[in-house]
């Protein structure tokens, strides 16, 4: 993962965020900048884990937060798809893809936007909400789900450890 310092956002804040979020620090809320409240946990967490308490994430509190999850939490066994989403889309196999790596991202699970992709339907209610996964993790919210957007999807999900059950 690459360093991430105060003023940054995109994908690796976000996953960030929605780790030390999952790590107790329930005030975060994933919004993909790196701003106060941000800092004020990481530097918790760095205190808490005999890291100098600089704000900057680097390779030590990477490792601190992530390197301690079991493999099970981090890692995508199947990989990123191949294939690309437009609204609209009516492939159950691939809507219900994105439907299934979505609810592991925080605030989305719990939300009753699934009914279109429990039945294979990229509906409104869940372009609604990649189209906001796209902004929080920096990328154009178009709701078009494509190769930057499974690999945002991605490393939040690994970072946060969601992958587990």
């Amino acid at each position: 993962m690459p360093q991430v310092n105060r003023g940054d956002s995109g994908r690796h804040v976000l996953a960030l965020q929605l780790r030390l979020r999952n790590a107790g620090y329930e005030y975060l809320r994933g919004t993909g900048y790196y701003g106060s409240n941000t800092l004020r946990a990481v530097q918790s967490f760095q205190r808490g884990h005999g890291i100098r308490a600089s704000g900057i994430v680097g390779s030590k509190t990477w490792h601190a937060l992530v390197g301690s999850l079991p493999k099970i939490a981090t890692t995508n066994f199947m990989g990123e798809p191949a294939f690309g989403i437009q609204p609209g889309e009516r492939n159950e196999y691939e809507v219900r893809v994105l439907g299934g790596m979505l609810m592991r991202v925080h605030p989305y699970y719990g939300q009753d936007i699934f009914g279109g992709a429990a039945r294979g339907v990229y509906d409104a209610p869940l372009q609604k909400a990649v189209r906001d996964f796209q902004r929080r993790a920096g990328i154009r919210a178009s709701g078009i789900v494509g190769p930057k957007t499974w690999a945002a999807l991605d490393e939040v999900i690994s970072v946060s450890g969601s992958w587990g059950c």
